[in-house]
């Protein structure tokens, strides 16, 4: 790649006009949106732990009364009748959402805009700047990043000009707040709602405040702290003003009342800002330059795991902006391709570390009081989508959150197992939020069963349990922390299948995540018995568990139990179409053409489709993607992601990247966050981060696929990128692989053990065998495939 490719910078000549045109910075707990304008320098601030709400249990006692009842008039072929008892009396209640904290202003006075205008994020640094030149020829210089050594932001402005700054910072919030300025600390502290309404439900009241002396808001605070070369430095009602400086440096942190899941949320707004001060104490004791470089060595010492190459680089000198509409009109751009690749690795980092909460449908960026969806975790694809890169592309720290979050829903998920279904284990709903809520959401009325009513959430978020310890093979997280989860959540399974007529083991009632059939007479239905999906995921927990007990030599009891649930669980079958099925019966769908590919768990993020070894039923996937891409509406966002997988594990290398291009074209902002389509004709495209991430693990499957216990290298290459390398990538089975390629054939690949051993790799339809000495980096030649050499020893 030429230097310019090699740069991995989203830059621009002008400053972000909207919040989603603003460059995302974070590290895990604060995250900001810098907008850069000259003249009024906007940074939009999120804390990960300020959402609505409060701790409860809210439960739905009649659920379990009415569960046998809809059970008979589902195997009665009436499932209609069943969808209405469903809906009137088993559902649950709305979850709180995630909110923003405060809006950070820099306004640079008397210095307008004239030339020379440019910002840009630097993937390799997380450093966001921007420079220009003013109206008098002073040369304005601005860097911002967020440090996780250090749990502060740090933005500085240089002008080359001495005394010639003129600053006035504020601090304002959408939320209840105060403001105080004192000592060159500028403080504001706040309270959150106690109850946020969704915004898709319609009220008139959907932002409520606690009453006096109750304990149902959550304090929060940000303390920002001006340092200054030269000049004075002023405070008033409303801010600081800083004259006459030749730099200005400001330090901000932010802390919440978040007590934990189980406790009530602090209301002392003033533990808060000294939670903030203390922090901005440590960090303000070391100059700008030591806070740097501990936070570029923290950053880069994941960052730089991974290193992809495509093709020669994008032409020098062309904004991110100008080239997305060169892509748009059907210009090649690989570079671009990269940049995509690297800025979900970015965000992750960005959004998601070690004792953060997990990266939400929005990572930690949010500008909304009634963020859409509640900006939540959303368990039916969105928040496993935000994951799936993190195991491939050498993140597997950044995964922690989200096994955290599991853990603590697995214990809050046993009282809804038990009040709600009579089952024992754990389950989880579509909807979780940071109170670690388990239960079904509510309705709005007829037909929505289909999203709120699904409890997979647990089974499908086992699975990352396993995929962690499956790369990584910790065999003591496997053993105190991954098996006990997955064990409860296979335990609920057991209870929760019932025999069908013919003897199979069925879940019912059950649903397919947010879709619908027309039933015999041709009515929009939801639910039904055994979808193909719950088949599925129920199907990759109990081979995840099998599994686990056999690595770990326990519980054979339990594990023969689940060997011979899983035998007689309702198998696949192929439909009128030629597709999967994904209902109980073949009905017709209400929307061909819909969104999720839930019924397609198996091929992709599951690993029960084979093509190789169950061509019938990768034949059917393909038909039943080939119908989904029927309908009216065109992909966008996280829909295209999921499609680069599904079409990576079939091996359509083509159609892949077809969908890697439709992302670039029409699924990304300015600033490559993905976006999803527009709810309503008068809101545009919203900001969804499940795509970004889930474009960065498609990308991987196209280049290494390890789920069936062996290594396949560039199983789905288009002819796209024909030449190109890649390092640092992690298989299954504690491998990390290079590999380096040229008019589309493999030249050579790397692989680095964990373990001693031996590995299967496979090219094309060539498959080796070699050995490896652990912790030890093995070279090996591409065309020891067309050989036909089936065995190698260590490197060449």
């Amino acid at each position: 790649m030429t230097a310019a490719g090699n740069e991995l910078k989203l830059w621009y000549e002008q400053p972000g006009r909207r919040w989603a045109g603003g460059l995302p910075l974070g590290n895990g707990r604060l995250g900001a949106m810098v907008y850069g304008g000259p003249e009024e320098e906007i940074l939009a601030l999120n804390e990960d732990t300020l959402w609505s709400g409060y701790p409860k249990k809210a439960h739905n006692d009649q659920a379990l009364n009415d569960l046998e009842p809809v059970r008979q008039r589902l195997f009665a072929g009436r499932y209609k009748d069943a969808q209405q008892l469903v809906e009137d009396n088993m559902l649950g209640f709305w979850q709180e959402s995630y909110l923003p904290l405060a809006d950070l202003s820099v306004s640079l006075e008397a210095l307008p805009h004239v030339s020379d205008y440019r910002r840009e994020l630097d993937l390799r640094t997380a450093i966001a700047s921007s420079h220009y030149t003013s109206a008098d020829g002073v040369r304005i210089e601005r860097e911002c990043f967020v440090s996780h050594p250090d749990q502060v932001l740090i933005y500085r402005i240089v002008a080359s000009r001495q005394g010639s700054l003129n600053v006035r910072i504020k601090l304002t919030s959408q939320l209840l707040n105060q403001i105080q300025t004192e000592n060159g600390e500028l403080r504001l502290k706040g309270e959150s709602p106690s109850h946020v309404v969704p915004h898709y439900v319609p009220s008139k009241d959907p932002i409520r405040y606690s009453q006096a002396g109750d304990r149902r808001g959550m304090a929060f605070g940000a303390v920002v702290k001006v340092l200054r070369d030269g000049g004075k430095l002023h405070h008033d009602g409303e801010g600081i003003r800083v004259t006459e400086a030749s730099s200005v440096t400001l330090l901000l942190s932010t802390a919440t009342g978040y007590n934990g899941y189980e406790t009530a949320p602090s209301r002392d707004g003033e533990q808060c800002l000294a939670q903030c001060r203390k922090r901005i104490r440590n960090a303000a004791s070391r100059p700008f330059e030591q806070l740097l470089r501990s936070h570029l060595r923290d950053y880069r010492s994941l960052f730089d795991r991974v290193e992809l190459k495509l093709g020669s680089g994008s032409e020098p000198g062309i904004p991110t902006d100008e080239r997305l509409r060169r892509a748009s009109s059907g210009s090649a751009d690989p570079a671009l391709e990269v940049l995509l690749y690297q800025f979900g690795r970015y965000l992750l980092i960005s959004s998601s570390r070690p004792g953060t909460q997990p990266a939400n449908l929005q990572g930690i960026w949010n500008d909304r009081v009634r963020p859409y969806w509640s900006s939540n975790w959303t368990t039916n694809i969105n928040v496993q989508m935000n994951y799936w890169l993190s195991e491939s592309a050498n993140l597997a720290e950044c995964h922690e959150p989200l096994l955290r979050l599991i853990e603590e829903i697995s214990l809050t998920g046993k009282d809804t197992a038990r009040i709600h279904y009579g089952c024992s284990g754990w389950v989880a709903h579509h909807n979780v939020d940071l109170w670690r809520t388990t239960t079904p959401a509510a309705g709005l009325g007829e037909h929505w069963a289909c999203c709120s009513f699904w409890p997979m959430g647990g089974v499908w978020l086992s699975q990352h349990l396993w995929e962690h310890y499956a790369f990584g093979l910790d065999k003591s997280y496997l053993a105190e922390r991954a098996y006990p989860v997955m064990r409860e959540a296979a335990m609920f399974c057991l209870d929760w299948l019932v025999r069908s007529p013919d003897g199979y083991w069925v879940t019912a009632p059950s649903t397919s995540p947010e879709n619908s059939y027309l039933n015999d007479e041709g009515a929009r239905t939801t639910v039904s018995i055994a979808t193909t999906a719950d088949m599925s995921m129920i199907w990759e927990l109990f081979a995840n568990c099998i599994a686990a007990s056999k690595e770990l030599d326990k519980d054979e009891t339990f594990r023969a139990t689940l060997e011979e649930v899983q035998a007689q669980l309702y198998p696949f079958r192929i439909g009128k179409h030629g597709q999967l099925r994904e209902w109980f019966d073949d009905p017709e769908e209400f929307e061909i053409g819909h969104r999720h590919f839930s019924h397609l768990f198996g091929l992709y993020p599951g690993t029960r489709i084979c093509p190789d070894e169950q061509p019938e039923l990768a034949a059917a996937s393909r038909i039943s993607l080939q119908r989904r891409l029927t309908g009216d509406s065109e992909p966008i966002g996280w829909i295209l992601a999921w499609l680069v997988s599904l079409y990576a594990r079939l091996g359509m290398a083509r159609e892949a990247h077809e969908a890697v291009l439709q992302f670039v074209r029409n699924s990304a902002y300015e600033t490559l966050l993905s976006c999803h389509s527009p709810l309503s004709q008068e809101e545009e495209a919203v900001f969804q981060i499940d795509g970004n991430f889930g474009m960065t693990a498609g990308i991987n499957e196209m280049l290494l696929q390890s789920q069936s216990g062996v290594i396949h290298l560039l199983p789905a290459l288009p002819e796209a990128w024909p030449d190109g390398s890649v390092t640092g990538l992690r298989a299954r089975g504690g491998a990390e692989i290079g590999m380096r390629w040229e008019g589309g054939k493999l030249l050579e690949y790397v692989i680095r053990s964990s373990i001693d051993g031996t590995v299967t790799v496979r090219y094309e339809s060539a498959i080796r065998t070699v050995r490896l000495k652990a912790n030890q980096r093995h070279t090996f030649k591409g065309s020891e495939f067309e050989k036909g050499e089936t065995e190698s020893s260590c490197c060449l």
